[in-house]
């Protein structure tokens, strides 16, 4: 197996894992750009010996991966701007971002290595059970790419541009949009000064059940019953609150409407 010498751009919530993740399979992180040096040194911190580069102007650095790992609408604009080594491959990590915004880099080979997970810094993740799903421009990028995820990941898988953004869309629907509405639950129960803890258990066995059985299969609650009366008596409780109160009808009625047989 090979070892790059790998520079990021970005230093978010996935380059605070990843970056250190490679290193401790023999990779080197050298180099951190990002708009926040203060951001930057937080991630330089995690790593063996990388430091700060302030620009975009990595010519006469001997990086042999650059990973852009940045909001999605500034990679386009980093591509088009980074000055790279002749022999330089450069990765994005977006999963709405088209493998098409690296076309206006200077380099050969590139593509997309994108990691199915949470991640928030601080907080322990692990890249083992995490599907990783990597797109080349050409077969000796997809090599690169086995080369980086081979020992990250038990799962990695190719995904060309177009099924990744829905993969991406499904997960924000599925993981996001759910924990917002646990943060909504959370709200209504520390208002009443009980416990969020006392939600654990349905929320757990719903998640598991959805996977058991399919979520279509394991719906439950009033709107699946149609049960009019409790729905009304729920949207009363949110009256005071216009936004809540739309919010929950809305998602009665499309749970109403998908499950009409």
């Amino acid at each position: 197996m090979e070892y790059y010498n790998i520079a990021f751009i970005g230093a978010g919530n996935l380059a605070w894992h990843l970056a250190p993740e490679l290193e401790n399979y023999g990779h080197k992180v050298s180099l951190v750009n990002n708009r926040s040096k203060k951001n930057a040194a937080v991630l330089i911190d995690r790593l063996y010996r990388a430091s700060y580069k302030k620009n975009l102007d990595f010519s006469r650095s001997d990086i042999d991966i650059i990973i852009i790992a940045v909001n999605d609408n500034c990679i386009e604009e980093i591509a088009s701007e980074i000055i790279i080594p002749e022999h330089c491959i450069i990765f994005h990590t977006s999963g709405t971002q088209s493998i098409d915004v690296l076309e206006r880099s200077a380099a050969l080979h590139y593509g997309v290595l994108y990691p199915l997970q949470t991640f928030t810094k601080g907080v322990k993740a692990s890249f083992k059970d995490t599907p990783i799903f990597v797109e080349g421009n050409g077969d000796y990028a997809y090599k690169i790419l086995q080369e980086l995820t081979r020992k990250l990941s038990k799962q990695v898988y190719k995904l060309q541009s177009e099924q990744r953004s829905i993969l991406h869309l499904s997960a924000v629907i599925a993981s996001n949009f759910s924990n917002h509405m646990l943060t909504i639950a959370k709200s209504l129960m520390d208002k009443q000064d009980m416990s969020f803890d006392l939600l654990q258990k349905v929320v757990y066995s719903m998640v598991q059940k959805a996977f058991d059985i399919g979520p279509e299969n394991g719906q439950t609650g009033p709107a699946v019953r149609e049960d009019l009366a409790t729905l009304e008596k729920h949207r009363k409780m949110l009256k005071s609150d216009r936004d809540l109160h739309k919010l929950y009808t809305m998602i009665s009625d499309h749970i109403i409407n998908t499950h009409l047989r």
